[in-house]
């Protein structure tokens, strides 16, 4: 490294050195007896003579590619698997993330009053949003009340096992705790993107009431009620991917620490891509 500075440093002074002897000769020389065309002649000559210096320096010094030998195995950087990949459409159904090895855990209560608000004006929630946009999916109000009993018994086991030691003879329970508790985050955010969309059509269906006489006292009033109904759930599935994907990585810690060389080398498989493009919860 050092050697190679040493040797541009060398070429460099000497290259000068000759720029200044032609310019010094140049000066000394009366080319034509115009004065603007001598010094036209002259600095053209200098400008020729820096670009082909410039040329010298830029083959000697561009940085060529190495051929690798042909027995030589080139590392490849592995991908994440695409099954880890968050947010990605999945064919997996909530039904998968349910075991009986679960703690059951009661919804709180303000999830129960939304999700029976819900049921209660389903159709007539659909029946708005198809009117707001035909394109729009309404199948978020047929598994919301299934998607967030499963997704909450999940949540609540792994809210009650990071306040506890793990069990090395527990690993596999664990693990798959883990594994399903990803699955289910995925599923909820899925949803909640059809919710957030819901929500969005809702309020333009709500400002093109307002211009439309059609639309008028108690169906305002009713449809208003349905936005905030939407409001309220889509903010529990938001809610329940945020708790779920930080207590998935506090598990996978915990696993990590906690269940013996076992629960260490799951961790490492889980953590490899940490600091490169893909990190596992």
């Amino acid at each position: 490294m050092y050697g190679g500075r040493r040797r541009l440093n060398t070429i460099i002074n000497t290259l000068w050195d000759k720029i200044l002897h032609i310019y010094e000769m140049l000066h000394s020389i009366e080319i034509t007896s115009n004065s603007i065309a001598n010094f036209a002649i002259k600095t053209g000559i200098l400008l020729i003579i820096f670009i082909i210096i410039k040329t010298i320096l830029k083959n000697i010094f561009r940085p060529h590619r190495q051929s690798v030998p042909a027995r030589q195995s080139v590392p490849v950087r592995q991908s994440a698997p695409p099954a880890q990949n968050r947010y990605t459409k999945s064919t997996r159904t909530i039904e998968e993330c349910i075991s009986n090895e679960d703690l059951k855990f009661q919804m709180a209560k303000t999830e129960e009053e939304i999700l029976i608000a819900i049921q209660k004006n389903k159709q007539e929630i659909k029946n708005t949003l198809r009117k707001a946009n035909q394109t729009v999916d309404v199948s978020w109000l047929d598994s919301c009340d299934k998607i967030l009993r499963i997704s909450n018994t999940l949540d609540n086991n792994l809210a009650y096992y990071r306040r506890r030691n793990l069990e090395i003879s527990k690993f596999q329970y664990y693990a798959n705790l883990h594994f399903r508790s990803m699955v289910a985050a995925d599923i909820v955010h899925s949803e909640y993107e059809k919710v957030d969309r819901s929500f969005k059509e809702m309020n333009n269906f709500i400002v093109r009431m307002k211009s439309n006489p059609e639309f008028r006292g108690n169906y305002k009033t009713q449809v208003h009620g349905q936005k905030d109904q939407i409001k309220l759930i889509r903010g529990s599935y938001l809610d329940r991917v945020h708790n779920m994907n930080h207590e998935t990585e506090i598990l996978r810690d915990k696993i990590g620490s906690e269940c013996g060389e076992r629960g260490k080398k799951w961790w490492i498989e889980r953590t490899r891509y940490k600091n490169g493009m893909q990190k596992y919860r």
